[in-house]
């Protein structure tokens, strides 16, 4: 599910350049995505394990929302992370934030407990923001040649 509060949405065109531009490697985050996801994402994907899946990808939402950190504020949007931590609380498997956000993302197991996370949630995105019950795209990249 989607939670898009209403804020002013988070870095793009020049800015989002120069916050890119701005970053630094970190060897020590880097070899902690890379572990993550080789040892718990992957594998609990292969295995279709909802919570085991949820968490590691809440846990490589955390690490690169903190390399970001210092181009929007904190590890998330200033408005996302405060919905990132109800959408766990309330029972998502997972949670992070789309890309520079305000929008943020849940997942469910399944298409009642998105309906029930979508309502717990309606209330925290504020009177102008939205909530939405959605489904992965599961038909991956499409590439298309026009002339």
């Amino acid at each position: 599910m989607l939670a898009i509060p209403a804020a002013e949405p988070g870095l793009s065109g020049g800015a989002e350049e120069a916050a890119f531009a701005d970053l630094r490697s970190d060897p020590e985050r880097s070899a902690a995505i890379a572990q993550i996801v080789l040892t718990a994402l992957l594998p609990a994907l292969v295995e279709r394990d909802l919570a085991e899946f949820g968490a590691a990808l809440t846990a490589l939402q955390r690490l690169v929302g903190d390399a970001f950190a210092p181009a929007q504020g904190g590890t998330f949007h200033p408005r996302s992370a405060a919905l990132v931590e109800a959408l766990l609380r309330h029972g998502a498997a997972g949670a992070g934030q789309s890309s520079w956000g305000p929008a943020v993302y849940g997942i469910a197991g399944g298409e009642e407990q998105a309906h029930d996370l979508a309502w717990a949630l309606d209330g925290e995105v504020g009177p102008d923001g939205r909530v939405e019950v959605v489904r992965f795209d599961n038909h991956g990249a499409r590439v298309e040649v026009s002339s």
